[in-house]
């Protein structure tokens, strides 16, 4: 009974401080119409789909450090994520349905993924704010949310809360990556890279001549003729996009699975070295010396830990 007013007052304090930020209906629209226009331009040529998707991350990237750099939050960037994963789907769902090339099934089990992802980004993002505020209720910061050190508790310089084993900012769900959401956030990565292959492959064995394999497995065998309509090009640009967040993805899963198997985090190793490439040959000497009974109980930790 004590509790729960702590935990009402706890959480209309940090709206108040603005910790409840949300995209607003202008940087919703704008993300939508930026996300759909490189889609319309990536469909014009294949180069220019291919200078889009190499230059999109570049410049996410220098805006990403001057943030940091600056200890802004950007709600924006959880607009741009959600256009994203809105508009990769309607591209697949939609050009896959006016082919009608696809089974039934496997158009439920791309809905099914991508609901899963959607539930699971959502997850994430209120894992780490009950998170944050048990963590200020146990170590008895409630009215400032943060302070925390004791107890593996760090405070976020992004968003200035406190969280168990913090690992890093998440700028694209707009929330803090820590133990008591990095499991559902390695959901949201697994996810996220399962419904963009499968997206893929459904997409680009509708648009290509496929080929069997396995008397069961298609795949694009035939795909010279991508760019002879504004449908096939148009698919063909969402599945640039789509491929190139699946490998940016791919490289956080990694780094994600490394950091658990060697028993740190993002965050202390920032505070340990001073460059990107410093922070990584930290790690790889950390997992080397790591004992492989040491690295199962980490795991095990992570599996069993639930919130």
């Amino acid at each position: 009974p004590a509790v729960a007013p702590t935990r009402v007052r706890l959480m209309s304090d940090w709206h108040r401080r603005g910790g409840g930020q949300s995209p607003t209906g202008c940087a919703c629209i704008l993300s939508i119409g930026g996300v759909g226009c490189a889609l319309l331009l990536g469909s014009a040529h294949p180069l220019v789909s291919l200078a889009i998707c190499l230059a999109a991350p570049a410049g996410f990237y220098i805006a990403i450090r001057r943030l940091r750099a600056s200890r802004t939050r950007c709600p924006a960037l959880f607009a741009v994520t959600c256009a994203t994963v809105l508009l990769a789907y309607l591209c697949v769902a939609v050009i896959t349905a006016i082919l009608r090339v696809v089974l039934l099934w496997e158009h439920m089990s791309l809905n099914l993924l991508w609901i899963l992802t959607c539930l699971s980004i959502r997850q994430t993002r209120t894992a780490s704010l009950l998170g944050s505020i048990d963590d200020s209720v146990e170590s008895g910061h409630g009215d400032t949310g943060g302070g925390s050190e004791g107890g593996g508790a760090d405070v976020c310089s992004i968003c200035e809360r406190s969280i168990q084993h913090l690992d890093h900012h998440c700028w694209w769900l707009d929330c803090c990556i820590g133990r008591p959401n990095r499991r559902s956030y390695l959901i949201t990565l697994i996810l996220c890279i399962a419904t963009g292959c499968y997206g893929i492959l459904l997409t680009t064995t509708s648009i290509c001549t496929p080929a069997i394999y396995m008397d069961w497995f298609l795949l694009p065998a035939d795909c010279r003729f991508l760019y002879y309509d504004g449908l096939h090009s148009f698919a063909v640009s969402g599945c640039a996009l789509v491929l190139t967040c699946a490998i940016l993805l791919l490289c956080e899963l990694i780094l994600q699975l490394t950091l658990i198997t060697a028993g740190a985090t993002w965050h202390e190793l920032s505070r340990s070295s001073s460059s990107t490439f410093d922070m990584l040959l930290t790690l790889m000497s950390r997992l080397t010396r790591r004992h492989v009974g040491v690295c199962a109980t980490a795991w095990l930790d992570l599996c069993c830990h639930w919130r």
